[in-house]
């Protein structure tokens, strides 16, 4: 089982691993080896830091080995996701893994919540990579759309990320701008003083 989350706001990994072992359990499988990280799955540079992920990469080919050794060649390698995304977000780098390593190990890559299966069935590989490219698509489109939203607030002076204690957001002719806040202010004033 392998899950991933780019950002605190997306599904838990504990939510996503319990639908993951419930689809895992009503397949007949009994164990599960969990790989789980936090952090983008857009490219290669990216997916060599997530230390889980290369984890999986690196003990597939190992299972194959004793699956070998044991005379189960045609045994399949089945790697649970919560959903496409989850894998990754771009089609270059998931061919990449799959022609290196998901195809020549035998691996089967099932996902739970879109319904998709990457296997040697032509028509499941052709839905499993369009959804792939769905969600390459969803969240390029949506990086670009946030990236214009920012950039407009700013040309319009608006303070755009967090607010550290000490200061507050208000709005003035429709625009966030960023002053202290005076209560708050006052409790770091006596802190300052305290610590003399």
């Amino acid at each position: 089982g392998y899950a991933r989350k780019s950002t605190p706001t997306q599904e838990s990994l504990c939510e996503q691993f319990e639908e993951i072992k419930r689809e895992a359990l009503n397949n007949g499988f009994e164990y599960i080896i969990k790989f789980y990280c936090i952090g983008s799955g857009w490219n290669t540079k990216n997916l060599k830091k997530l230390e889980d992920f290369n984890n999986m990469i690196n003990l597939i080919p190992r299972i194959r080995n004793v699956l070998n050794d044991r005379n189960l060649n045609d045994n399949q390698i089945t790697i649970y996701i919560y959903d496409v995304s989850r894998l990754m977000r771009n089609l270059l780098v998931a061919t990449n893994y799959i022609n290196n390593v998901f195809d020549p190990f035998n691996c089967v890559i099932h996902s739970v919540i879109d319904k998709k299966e990457y296997s040697k069935n032509s028509e499941d590989r052709i839905n499993f990579l369009r959804e792939l490219v769905e969600s390459e698509s969803f969240s390029f489109l949506l990086s670009k759309k946030i990236k214009r939203n920012i950039k407009n607030r700013r040309m319009k002076g608006n303070h755009i990320g967090g607010v550290k204690y000490g200061f507050e957001r208000f709005k003035k002719n429709n625009v966030y701008k960023l002053r202290k806040n005076k209560k708050e202010q006052l409790i770091l004033g006596f802190i300052k003083n305290k610590s003399k």
